[in-house]
């Protein structure tokens, strides 16, 4: 029965042919006519990005910096340059990798400060910075702001105005072919060959309909009967309770036994030739009762006495007054062990130190107590500086016990 339609609708469908090509050719002229009565002004796209945003958000956080770096300083902390050190070192990362830089170096310069151990009057102060500065470095990684780009583009392509007017030529012609059969040879042989096909077409449609009729095909679908109900899953036995083990921390086992004392007077006595060009007389230190042992490798304890005495010496260069003499004394005092070197007959204020700093940089007494710092990082080294009774103390501090995670 399909097969008997074909016949009649492609009948119907030849007959409307020249109707449908008159409507698509009057569409389609209506289409170029609007597209050439519109007018097609391009603007090229305007990016811009409010850097703005963004230097507000560096100014905040360079801001908080500076104002922890001056509470340091104002309570005489050696850990302020280390601080603003790694700060510069952390902030020179590409966005976003920088946000996680800065997040480790405040995590680590927190417990640095807080290693230190002093007042709680500092403390509550020092809270305040670490917040503006975590607010600082959490602005920093929000969104940035998009580029506002102000594009103005109407009209229509060269590409589908040639492909209408190709379009409207050749309806044209199937148009006028139509309407005047007469008119040349080639229209009038392709009409009557597009007549031929389509009676051709009807007539073998309607046979094949007559002679082969379609038959109807059933599906016999079986279905099985259920033999019955299906056994439930037996439930496994319950695991066995074991008893929990006990934890046990097992103590931190002393992979280095380094006495700082025997390494300092190592130390002094590689660097006498430094010691006379100072002009500064060693006095003899007596052995201390106290277990000066520590958990370090021993290269990293010379280079970081090293780097301590270098640092004093360059304050005894510096200053205008001569030291009378130089002292030191090693001890040890709550799982700490602590190393002063002692310059007598003169006080370096904070106005001189700060002088040393600008004008020997890289070789001044702060930058050798950084190294200092840096080489004993992981053991919670703190290098104090303090003036009073006619001389300058520098002491380094040091965990006896190990290595400690930051």
């Amino acid at each position: 029965m399909k097969l008997l339609a074909i016949p009649f609708l492609t009948v119907l469908l030849s007959t409307d042919i020249s109707a449908s090509d008159a409507t698509a050719l009057r569409k389609v002229e209506d289409k170029l006519r609007m597209l050439d009565q519109e007018t097609m002004p391009v603007s090229a796209a305007a990016t811009s990005i409010q850097w703005s945003v963004l230097d507000e958000r560096e100014s905040a956080f360079w801001s908080a910096v500076t104002e922890a770096y001056d509470f340091l300083m104002a309570r005489n902390q050696t850990v302020r340059h280390q601080f603003l050190y790694g700060a510069a070192v952390a902030a020179q990362s590409g966005h976003p990798a920088r946000l996680d830089a800065l997040n480790t170096w405040l995590k680590k310069e927190n417990n640095r400060v807080y290693a230190l151990g002093l007042p709680y009057a500092f403390y509550d102060v020092w809270k305040e910075k670490m917040l503006k500065l975590n607010e600082a470095v959490t602005a920093l990684g929000a969104a940035r702001p998009s580029p506002a780009v102000n594009q103005s583009v109407t009209g229509s392509t060269p590409e589908m105005r040639e492909f209408l007017s190709g379009l409207r030529a050749d309806l044209r012609a199937s148009v006028t072919a139509r309407s005047n059969p007469k008119a040349s040879e080639g229209p009038q042989s392709s009409n009557s060959t597009t007549t031929m096909v389509v009676v051709a077409t009807a007539l073998l449609s309607l046979a094949a309909g007559l002679l082969y009729p379609r038959k109807k095909k059933y599906i016999k679908v079986r279905t099985k009967e259920p033999q019955g109900a299906t056994s439930v899953a037996e439930e496994l036995p319950p695991l066995p309770v074991l008893d929990e083990a006990p934890i046990t921390l097992d103590p931190r086992s002393s992979a280095f036994a380094v006495n700082v004392e025997d390494q300092c007077r190592k130390v002094l006595e590689d660097n006498k030739h430094l010691l006379r060009v100072a002009n500064l007389r060693l006095e003899p230190a007596l052995r201390s009762p106290f277990r000066t042992t520590v958990n370090i490798p021993e290269e990293k304890v010379t280079e970081a006495l090293h780097w301590l005495l270098k640092g004093t010496l360059a304050i005894a260069n510096s200053t205008k007054a001569q030291a009378s003499h130089f002292a030191w004394s090693c001890q040890e005092q709550q799982g700490r062990v602590s190393l002063e070197f002692v310059l007598h007959g003169l006080e370096c204020d904070q106005k001189a130190l700060y002088m040393n700093t600008i004008i020997d940089q890289t070789e001044s007494a702060t930058a050798h107590f950084g190294r200092t710092e840096r080489t004993l990082e992981g053991h919670l080294p703190v290098v104090g500086y303090r003036i009073g009774g006619h001389k300058t103390t520098i002491s380094l501090g040091l965990d006896a016990a190990g290595a400690i995670n930051q």
